[in-house]
């Protein structure tokens, strides 16, 4: 086994790579509660197939980040600008 993050980590049989990913049980009724699984993501037949499955899923998660930055700042922007505008009006 080979741990490619603390969410992801790589398995293989004979057939194939697998990709295993982390999950928290969180199902307050299950015995299991609060534990640590790893469910099958991706079975990957090919080095080369597992090359491109890392840097496909490594930059949609990139891709992802990015954007909810981007949101982040374009509403503190706008947020930022309501306030100068309410400044603006109570000094004039």
């Amino acid at each position: 086994m080979i741990q490619l993050n603390d969410d992801y980590r790589l398995t293989a049989d004979k057939r194939q790579f697998i990709v295993e990913k982390r999950f928290i049980i969180e199902d307050k009724n299950s015995k299991k509660f609060g534990e640590v699984v790893w469910r099958n993501e991706a079975y990957i037949p090919s080095i080369e197939s597992m090359i491109r499955w890392a840097r496909n899923h490594y930059l949609y998660e990139y891709v992802q980040k990015f954007t909810n930055m981007q949101e982040v700042l374009n509403n503190t922007a706008k947020e930022l600008n309501n306030i100068g505008k309410h400044i603006t009006r109570k000094n004039v």
